[in-house]
């Protein structure tokens, strides 16, 4: 009997050693399975990350949005989730983006599905269309409102 309580005690407790629930390990999440921490904004509150299945939760104090290259504006749900394998992330919730060069999609915002990493490259898909991005880009976290470089007196983003 003894045997057997150890044994489920052992098991809850790799089970909860196994989901992380820290702020910055979002960042180091990202790092580990080799994407830029910039693909995050600044100011997460929370995560939770399951290391057997991969699965993810990231929380920030509201829905958050900045433009990237002047093309493109990304929003951010208050939590963010979806699975993260080695350059792979997919089954995104809470990640949208809108393309201001191309005119049929410059007024809706679309859900991305999934990120993949290419060499210096992120590939980032909403189904219906996808783009590229150098992994430099993303080499920062931006902020919510004026994206990567921010000053008091300028909230434009790059």
């Amino acid at each position: 009997m003894a045997f057997l309580c150890i044994t489920i005690l052992l098991c809850l407790l790799q089970s909860i050693s196994a989901i992380t629930n820290n702020a910055s390990d979002a960042y180091d999440i990202l790092q580990k399975n080799d994407f830029p921490i910039g693909l995050l904004p600044n100011g997460a509150t929370g995560s939770d990350f399951d290391n057997s299945t991969g699965r993810f939760s990231v929380f920030i104090p509201e829905t958050c949005t900045f433009s990237v290259k002047e093309d493109y504006e990304f929003m951010y749900k208050a939590t963010i989730a979806g699975v993260i394998k080695q350059d792979y992330m997919y089954g995104l919730r809470g990640f949208w983006v809108r393309s201001k060069k191309h005119t049929d999609l410059r007024y809706f915002w679309l859900p991305v599905f999934d990120v993949q990493r290419h060499h210096d490259h992120l590939k980032i898909n909403v189904g219906i269309y996808s783009d590229k991005f150098r992994v430099s880009v993303f080499q920062e976290s931006p902020n919510c409102g004026c994206g990567f470089r921010c000053s008091d007196d300028d909230h434009d983003s790059i």
